[in-house]
């Protein structure tokens, strides 16, 4: 899936781009800005990143797509290294307790401030999800998803002290009681974190991961110690919020499922959305990580509102990756499950956290069907770990207690080389999270912007002159012209490289706007100028056709220009400006743009 990943941003050539996603090439040949000419510089710049000219990547923005890859390889560099270490039985124990501590600090500390009212993510005062329990997540379906993962490693701490417990001297009964019930009230203080989140997908992946695990041990005869555990912590909790207000204030939360997902913005109508963009880019993809900068294109219903995840990994993942990277994925799961049944029996006591792994993935993985967990970089590290548990603890017939003394120590030639790699990864996955922003293209919107600012003002204290009967001159017309063509090259190579950016091509629009100006002052404005810029506009409208801020800017860009645009440039701003005006009624700046001009009648 890493060089799946890899091959998304390397440029094709046309004919083979057209075969394998013509949506992609029909897009960039849509809104890519065309060079003047195929210079030596400009080919070069194509060769590099893949923008323009007639080679072209199947991703429609590389860097979100580089960004992906590199996380997943992060994400992969972890897994391997707990398969390694999950044969070492002292290291096993060490990272399930961590992480089995890890999600009671979450459960303790969301808990806290639920029941306070206090409701703060240390010093940042909560916005939303004010009325449930979050930890230090913000939305309460991804705080639920950590406690699923997390939630089944404490039930077989327990589980194990329990079966300790039941076969320990007489002398050592006491302490090995006092341990078993530590863990079971920590197992029991997570799952009342879990339902005072009132996510309902995490309670009902969390019942459904446990019984289908359930009913793969029991039909083997295992596992009673892990049954026992997760039972006694099951009903400890529904007898703790089957009564008061509490059971009611979940029971409503699932009595608007129906109607949450027949909303405008509910899931239902997210996941045929993302349907539509998944059916765009079929065998391929848009790209890895280029969900949230295409998917505003081929939004139809919920305005105002932004979107930037399926609410479905799989279906996210389809729309990324298309029908070839979805398969790559269904081969990485039977990778993991198919070992699952060919494991040999081993020890109670020894399996019980092999259980409570193979539940922790089961739950995040239906989770997954209707949330997007595994954006959440903290879930989707966890996931990766205790995948690695799993692998190992299916992969490995018996556990190792001790390294033995006579064995030949690896050579530090093997030993550097390897450390040498992880090294390199974990600096090339953190190379996105240094450079900030958006990537490439963000950097060259924002060179754009630093080179258009001083040339739009100096522009305007121009024609505020000659509005006061001062001619400026052609030549100071033709120099303003030239700084700004500058920072229209700069917000063209931004373009080539994430093309479906709506806001780029709104910038575009100010810019071209910008150089009719100039232009008209050097008394040599193309015949097309107008074209140009409203172009770049009806551009910025395709890309976000639901978003009542680029609507507003629009028609704001569309108001101060009325007075020079045509009829037929009239006709064609009004739907755009009424349109704006709908999706913000209440906007005081828009209406008083309006008014400045007599309205549009």
């Amino acid at each position: 899936f890493l060089l799946y990943g890899a091959v998304q941003v390397v440029p094709l050539p046309r004919g083979l781009l057209a075969a394998i996603s013509p949506r992609a090439l029909e897009l960039r040949d849509r809104y890519e800005p065309k060079r003047p000419e195929p210079t030596r510089a400009g080919i070069a710049a194509d060769a590099e990143s893949g923008a323009g000219g007639e080679w072209r990547p199947t991703s429609l923005y590389p860097w979100a797509t580089r960004r992906s890859t590199l996380w997943l390889l992060a994400c992969l560099a972890s897994l391997l290294v707990t398969v390694d270490l999950a044969a070492f039985e002292p290291a096993r124990q060490a990272i399930i307790k961590t992480l089995a501590g890890s999600g009671a600090f979450q459960a303790v500390y969301g808990l806290a401030e639920y029941f306070s009212g206090h409701q703060h993510i240390f010093a940042y005062t909560k916005k939303h999800y004010t009325e449930v329990a979050t930890g230090t997540f913000i939305n309460r379906n991804h705080y639920a998803g950590y406690l699923e993962m997390t939630l089944p490693l404490a039930i077989a701490l327990a589980a194990t002290a329990i079966t300790q417990w039941r076969g320990a001297r007489a002398d050592d009964l006491g302490r090995r009681a006092f341990r078993a019930a530590v863990f079971l009230i920590l197992a029991l203080t997570m799952a009342t974190a879990l339902v005072c989140s009132r996510s309902r997908m995490g309670l009902a992946s969390m019942m459904l991961a446990v019984v289908a695990v359930g009913f793969l041990l029991g039909g083997r005869g295992r596992a009673r110690g892990y049954a026992a555990a997760a039972l006694i912590v099951a009903g400890a909790t529904f007898l703790v919020f089957s009564q008061g207000e509490a059971s009611s204030a979940l029971l409503d939360r699932f009595a608007l499922v129906f109607n949450e997902f027949r909303g405008a913005i509910g899931r239902g109508e997210i996941w045929l959305q993302s349907a539509a963009m998944a059916r765009a880019f079929p065998l391929v993809g848009a790209g890895l990580g280029t969900f949230p900068f295409v998917f505003p294109a081929f939004r139809t219903v919920g305005e105002g509102t932004y979107l930037d995840h399926a609410h479905s990994d799989y279906l996210e993942l389809v729309a990324e990756a298309g029908v070839i990277g979805g398969l790559i994925v269904l081969g990485g799961v039977l990778f993991v499950v198919l070992p699952l049944a060919r494991r040999t029996t081993a020890s109670e006591t020894q399996s019980h956290l092999g259980y409570a792994t193979l539940t922790a993935v089961a739950a995040l993985g239906i989770h997954s069907l209707t949330d997007f967990n595994l954006a959440i970089p903290s879930n989707a590290l966890t996931l990766a770990v205790l995948l690695g548990l799993t692998l190992g603890w299916a992969r490995t017939p018996a556990l190792v207690f001790a390294a033995p003394r006579g064995s030949r120590s690896k050579s530090r030639l093997g030993c550097a080389v390897q450390t040498t790699l992880f090294v390199i990864a974990a600096i090339a996955t953190a190379v996105p999270a240094i450079a900030g922003g958006n990537g490439e293209a963000q950097r060259a919107f924002r060179a754009a912007a630093r080179q258009a600012g001083p040339a739009i003002g100096d522009l305007e204290a121009l024609l505020r002159a000659q509005s006061g009967d001062q001619e400026p001159s052609a030549e100071t017309g033709r120099y303003l012209e030239g700084r700004i063509l500058g920072a229209i090259d700069a917000q063209s190579e931004g373009l080539r490289r994430e093309p479906l950016a709506s806001e780029g091509h709104l910038q575009m629009a100010r810019l071209a706007l910008a150089r009719c100006a100039a232009s008209s002052i050097a008394a040599d404005e193309p015949p097309d100028c107008q074209a140009r810029w409203t172009a770049e506009l009806r551009a910025a409208l395709d890309l976000a056709p639901m978003d009542k801020s680029t609507y507003r800017e629009v028609a704001r860009i569309l108001l101060a220009a009325w007075p020079i645009l045509d009829a037929a440039g009239r006709s064609e701003a009004t739907p755009m400006i009424e349109r704006a005006r709908a999706l913000n009624p209440s906007d005081p700046a828009l209406s008083a743009d309006l008014a400045a001009i007599g309205g549009i009648e």
